[in-house]
Parts: structure tokens; C-alpha cells; sequence
């Protein structure tokens, strides 16, 4: 949240060490457009410190992990993040919810994504990985965080059997993020709630 942005002397860009690349791309490390300011990558879930209706007057943007992103260096205001990380920790919303307290980054960072012209990647091509995920030859990318990672292993052999790793780069496609709503935080969490009961 602070360091890399701070040393960095061009646009950010930030890739977590469990983000498995499995077939050649391209377009991921570049701006879709000239008005683009920010990229990331699709979670299974809006992973955040705070409810949507707890975020108030800030915007939020749905289902962002931080995990993979790109923001253009004009846009990161030092003082700017100090207010939101202030904001977030004297909520009482984020004091009552302890088990999501360690969002805390990833909330300000997608509070960031609000004020901005942001894009989410196509989550058919880059995805948080969900432990009933399985490979398919469209996964360029996958973040294999906290439970799944053992699943990173599984991918890897998965992809190795294919021809992807020889086939020519494809691109990754992006499109506008959606807000971060009461909806669709309800939404999510029924769907992910029946995909951890039927498993589909």
C-alpha cells in the first residue's frame, strides 16, 4: 500500500508471489486505453473490511483483489490513502468485524478504484482461484491465496499437459467495474454459499 507506490518512479504495478501465469499473454501490463487508471483482478468475493452500506460517502468497486493491479502514479495520493485507512479503522463497522479486520489494504484499495476510471480483468482469463475451481484453457492467470494454495500445484500439472504453454500469446480482455452495492454483496455470498454446499 505504501512502499512500492511511494518508490516507484513510473505507473504501479503489483503481482502477489502466489499468481500462477500458465499459458503466454499480453495486454496485462498495459493500459486498455487511455483513459483506464486502474486495473485489477476478480476475487471470488467482495474480500473487504467493510459492508457496502458501511462505506459511505466512499465508493467501492465489486469483488476487487489487489492481489494484481496497475494504477497510474498520478492518481496515488499519500495523504489521500492516509485518510481512507482512517476512515476505514475508525468505523465501527470495521471494529465489529474483527475476522475482516486484515482486509484492511484491500479495502482501501478498491476505495482508491471508486474515485477512479477502473477496469476489472476478464475473470474467465484471470481469477482468485475458489476451491471448486478447475483448470480450463482459458486461465491465463490464477491467485492461488490462503486455502487454495494447494491447489496451485494441481493447475500447474493440469496446464503442463496442454499445448497452452506453446500456444501464441493471447490477449487479456478487461471491462469496466461494477460498484460495490448491497445487491451484489448479497448476491455473491448466496451464490458462494450454495457453490460450498453442491459443489458446482
Amino acid at each position: 500500500m505504501l512502499d512500492i507506490p511511494l518508490m516507484t518512479t513510473g505507473d504501479i504495478a503489483l503481482c502477489d508471489t502466489d499468481i500462477l501465469f500458465l499459458r503466454p499473454f499480453h495486454g496485462v501490463f498495459a493500459w486498455p486505453d487511455e483513459s483506464a487508471d486502474m486495473l485489477f483482478l476478480q476475487d471470488t468475493t467482495d474480500s473487504y473490511s467493510l459492508r457496502p452500506w458501511q462505506t459511505r460517502p466512499h465508493l467501492l468497486r465489486h469483488r476487487y483483489n489487489a492481489g494484481l493491479l496497475m494504477m497510474r502514479k498520478r492518481h496515488y495520493d499519500l495523504a489521500q490513502v492516509e485518510t481512507l485507512i482512517g476512515f476505514i479503522e475508525d468505523s465501527e463497522g470495521y471494529k465489529t468485524n474483527e475476522p475482516y479486520q486484515w482486509f484492511l489494504e484491500q479495502t482501501c484499495w478498491s476505495a482508491l478504484a471508486g474515485q477512479l476510471d477502473a477496469r476489472i480483468w476478464n475473470g474467465k482469463q484471470m481469477r482468485v482461484i475458489d476451491k471448486n475451481d478447475r483448470y480450463d484453457h482459458d486461465l491465463v492467470a490464477g491467485h492461488f491465496v490462503g486455502s487454495v494454495r494447494p491447489l496451485l500445484s494441481r493447475f500447474e500439472a493440469s496446464a503442463s499437459k496442454t499445448p497452452v504453454k506453446d500456444s501464441p500469446a493471447v490477449l487479456v480482455r478487461s471491462k469496466p467495474a461494477a460498484n460495490y452495492t448491497t445487491l451484489n454483496f448479497l448476491q455473491r455470498r448466496v451464490r458462494n454459499k450454495l457453490q460450498r454446499v453442491v459443489g458446482f
